[in-house]
């Protein structure tokens, strides 16, 4: 039969692959269509594959760089030697890790990876035909259920990267060599401020001289990003991280259409995979998606995800006490969880904005310095975004994180 949607010879090949390799034949058909709408997607296109076999029918996931010449500003190159360095090396050496302690509730938290092409796709199950969903940002407030359930799943992948570096180190040195730092360039420097400055700048642009004076007066923007910019790689406790946190990295199942109370979490999208403080996934993911409520409780969300963590290392056969005391942690989120406000600055943008304005990363010219630093020409949503930063800058002022 006839496809209704025409694919690349690259990724017919990689789909002959996998079909030899994990034993599909014999195959009766084939079919692919688009998988994901604007604004679902930054770097990437993604493509749903149907194979179907005597035996049955496997539901497949293709991620396929998209069809623009890498740049330093725009590496995309290098995002996906990222991405498929953990699915083809980092993801299986961890669950090995953990069937060797017999550990049964560790980090299974990213989807099963079928194979990968060169450095431009990457097959993997189709999480939405099991029931997986995005969580629905642009309407909605991460409740408790969520933040506990990816806390707790951050938690899991931070324990076995701490646990991995600290008994199999030669083998996570190797992983580090191979992992690109897409927040520097090759001359060592940050690109946060090319990248997300835009969004800090158009954020205190908005603020209210009168009303938000002492927003104003607290943050500014060259001191935020210098504090952004070097803090990566200052911490003695780094461990791979995940990097790029925001709601759309994530998906969520859920049991006869509740979404107030998801089941199970999956983590996508790990191109910026490279060893940080595991403060920078976590102020990144919470900060960008707490609610006033959430943010009230932020002690105790700390205290869940450490809790997580150390009983995590702990069956891992690690003491967390010596790998990542708790006073520790404490002291690396009052340093560094200004990184989650810087992010939060562009990402919670990105999360309320339409389909229609999500911006095309194929067609932003990253010489063009103004259309980098306004990606949103068009943003309807503004009062409500103004609304959730001025919350977050009040926390970080509050609790003297600035």
């Amino acid at each position: 039969m006839p496809n209704d949607f025409c694919v690349s010879e690259n990724v017919k090949e990689l789909i002959d692959g996998i079909i030899l390799n994990h034993s599909l034949d014999p195959t009766e058909d084939i079919k692919y269509a688009l998988a994901s709408e604007s604004g679902d997607g930054y770097t990437s296109q993604a493509i749903a594959a149907t194979i179907t076999t005597s035996s049955g029918i496997h539901e497949l996931f293709l991620k396929c760089m998209l069809c623009i010449t890498p740049t330093e500003a725009m590496p995309i190159d290098k995002a996906f030697a990222n991405e498929i360095l953990f699915y083809d090396i980092v993801y299986p050496a961890y669950s090995k890790f953990l069937k060797d302690r017999d550990v049964v509730d560790g980090f299974r938290d990213a989807p099963k990876c079928y194979g990968t092409w060169q450095q431009n796709i990457i097959a993997m199950e189709n999480l939405k035909k099991k029931g997986y969903r995005l969580f629905n940002c642009r309407e909605e407030i991460m409740n408790e259920a969520y933040i506990t359930m990816v806390l707790k799943s951050f938690a899991k992948f931070h324990a076995i990267s701490f646990a991995f570096k600290d008994q199999e180190r030669e083998k996570y040195d190797k992983f580090v060599e191979k992992c690109h730092d897409l927040l520097h360039d090759e001359k060592g420097n940050s690109v946060i401020p090319k990248l997300f400055g835009g969004g800090i700048k158009d954020f205190l642009a908005n603020l209210d001289p009168i009303e938000d004076g002492e927003i104003l007066s607290r943050f500014k923007f060259e001191d935020l990003m210098a504090s952004v910019s070097t803090s990566r790689k200052t911490s003695d406790y780094l461990v791979l991280s995940k990097g790029d946190c925001w709601n759309n990295n994530m998906l969520f199942l859920y049991e006869d259409g509740n979404t107030k109370n998801p089941l199970d979490v999956m983590l996508i999208d790990w191109q910026l995979l490279y060893p940080a403080s595991p403060v920078f996934d976590v102020s990144y993911i919470f900060l960008t998606a707490a609610s006033e409520e959430a943010l009230s409780k932020t002690e105790g969300y700390l205290k869940l995800y450490y809790r997580e963590l150390s009983r995590q290392i702990k069956q891992l056969g690690s003491n967390p006490d010596i790998l990542y005391p708790f006073s520790i942690f404490l002291m690396e989120w009052k340093k560094y969880c200004k990184y989650g406000f810087a992010m939060g600055c562009l990402a919670i943008k990105v999360m309320l904005c339409s389909r229609d304005e999500a911006f095309n990363l194929a067609g932003l010219d990253p010489k063009d310095t103004e259309q980098c630093e306004n990606p949103f020409p068009k943003f309807d949503n503004q009062e409500e975004y103004m609304k959730r930063m001025k919350r977050l800058a009040r926390f970080m002022i509050d609790n003297s994180y600035i």
